[in-house]
C-alpha cells in the first residue's frame, strides 16, 4: 500500500466505480496566456479535458459552451470542430492523493478567435457512449489571456507609465484591462470616488481632479465574472 494510502473492502454486489468526472485540464484552471505583439495564432488556444473514464466524444463537445469578458472589443470564441480528438490516455499523471481518479480518455479542440480577456468554459453534464452515465456537475474553467501589461490577467503589470497622458490642457487615461466591466477614479486619497462607470478606451479625466499637488490619480475596477 502506498505510503498514507488507504483501502475499503466491501461485497463485489456493494460495490460501486467512481463517477465519470474531470481529472485533468490544460493548459489549466485560472491559466494566463501572455500575448505578444505582432506574434501570430494570437487568438488561437488549444484545450485538452481528460476523464477517468471513456466519454462520448460528440458528447464532451456539445457539451461545451463559451462565456468571453472582454470588455466588448472582439466577439465570441469558436470551436473547430474538425480540429476535435479523442484518445485513451497512455500515460496519465498519477496524484499524490491517495485514490484520486487518474485520467484514462481525453478530449482536446482548437478555439479560434479568442479576444483578450477573461474566457469561461462551461462543460454541462457529458456522457458515456450509451448515456447512461455522466459527469452530473456542470464544470467551469477559467483562461485569462492578453498583453503583458493587462492586470486582469497579469495583476503584477499593475503600473504603465504610458497609460496617462496630459494633452492640450486635458488629462486622458487610456485602458489597457480587457476584462473589465467596469472602473471608477479619484484624485483625493480616496475622498470622493467617481461613479462606476463602463469600460471605454480612453477616458478623460476632469482637470479638477488634479488641479493641484495635493491630489493623485489611482484606479480600480470591477469585473462581475471574475
Amino acid at each position: 500500500m502506498d505510503m498514507f494510502g488507504f483501502k475499503a473492502l466491501v461485497p463485489i454486489s456493494k460495490w460501486v466505480p467512481a463517477p465519470p468526472m474531470l481529472t485533468k485540464f490544460l493548459p489549466g484552471h485560472d491559466a494566463r496566456i501572455k500575448v505578444m505583439q505582432g506574434e501570430p495564432n494570437t487568438m488561437i488556444v488549444e484545450l485538452v479535458l481528460e476523464f477517468n473514464v471513456n466519454l462520448s466524444c460528440d458528447s464532451v463537445t456539445q457539451s461545451l459552451s463559451f462565456n468571453m469578458l472582454s470588455s466588448g472589443i472582439g466577439g465570441q470564441p469558436m470551436l473547430n470542430l474538425t480540429s476535435v480528438i479523442c484518445n485513451a490516455v497512455t500515460n496519465p499523471t498519477m496524484s499524490s492523493v491517495a485514490r484520486t481518479p487518474y485520467s484514462q480518455w481525453s478530449w482536446s479542440g482548437t478555439l479560434t478567435d479568442v479576444p483578450d480577456g477573461i474566457l469561461d468554459i462551461i462543460v454541462n453534464n457529458p456522457t458515456s457512449f450509451d448515456g447512461t452515465l455522466s459527469t452530473r456537475v456542470i464544470d467551469h474553467l477559467v483562461l485569462r489571456k492578453g498583453k503583458g501589461n493587462n492586470v486582469m490577467v497579469f495583476p503584477e503589470s499593475d503600473y504603465d507609465n504610458t497609460d496617462f497622458n496630459y494633452t492640450d490642457g486635458q488629462y486622458t487615461f487610456t485602458h489597457c484591462t480587457y476584462g473589465v466591466d467596469m472602473f471608477r477614479y479619484l484624485g483625493d486619497f480616496t475622498l470622493s470616488w467617481s461613479n462606476w462607470t463602463s469600460w471605454e478606451n480612453v477616458t478623460t479625466i476632469p482637470a479638477d481632479v488634479l488641479s493641484n499637488s495635493d491630489t493623485f490619480w489611482t484606479g480600480y475596477v470591477w469585473c462581475g465574472g471574475c
